[in-house]
């Protein structure tokens, strides 16, 4: 009984063995050979074996994923510090110019107040100047009063030069029809009293195109005019 207690325990002895080298074989990452035959001898399965290896992978991988928490929490730390000193002095700037920022919205308010009073009146007065420009003298309206009533007129003689472009235009387009009709009508078959059409044709003709290029010429001058104005029109 005695040697047969001993026996298992020496048995016991050696499994315990081959269990600790295939797990310290697993651990630091031995040859799948080895880790194998150290598994056969250790009484673990293939499959228990490749848990053991995906096990031990992963538990490197925590590892030196955990070895940066200490210096990790050092960096947040300081950063919080970091932070914590930068918000201070901030607010120390900030209560700082707080009454600058204060006073220089006040100054905004107002000057905007003074500039929709002031736009108030140079509406109202350049109103009143075009009502009675026979009392108030041009050369006392304010520089920006004139600016609006130039800017007005310029507008107003680009508009009237607009329209005259345009009236040229049409001129030109009706002397155009004219002529051509005038040159339709030179082609007429001969019939009675031809020759006396023929000479009344000529003279219409001679006519229509005396005022075709009459009207060229003063849509040529309305076109420069409209430019001048800083306008424009198209033939």
């Amino acid at each position: 009984m005695s040697n047969s207690t001993t026996l298992e325990q020496v048995v016991e002895t050696r499994r315990q063995e081959a269990v600790a080298r295939y797990f310290e074989a697993v651990w630091r990452g031995a040859a799948a050979e080895e880790i194998l035959d150290l598994a056969t001898a250790a009484g673990r399965t293939p499959a228990e074996a490749q848990n053991d290896i995906d096990t031990a992978a992963r538990a490197h991988e925590l590892i030196d994923k955990a070895e940066t928490l200490t210096p990790a929490r050092q960096r947040l730390a300081a950063a919080v510090a970091e932070h914590g000193k930068l918000a201070q002095e901030l607010a120390a700037v900030v209560a700082k110019l707080r009454p600058r920022v204060d006073a220089a919205a006040v100054a905004a308010d107002d000057t905007r107040n003074e500039v929709r009073a002031a736009e108030e009146a140079a509406t109202q007065l350049r109103s009143l100047w075009r009502a009675h420009q026979e009392l108030v003298p041009a050369a006392a309206l304010p520089a920006a009063v004139a600016e609006l009533v130039n800017a007005e007129a310029r507008d107003a003689r680009r508009a009237e030069l607009g329209r005259l472009r345009a009236a040229a235009f049409e001129n030109l387009q009706a002397a155009r029809r004219r002529v051509a009709e005038a040159r339709a009508a030179l082609n007429e078959p001969m019939q009675i009293g031809y020759e006396q059409r023929q000479r009344a044709h000529k003279r219409e003709l001679a006519a229509a195109e005396e005022a075709l290029r009459a009207a060229e010429a003063r849509l040529v001058e309305a076109d420069k005019a409209l430019a001048e104005a800083g306008g424009g029109g198209d033939k």
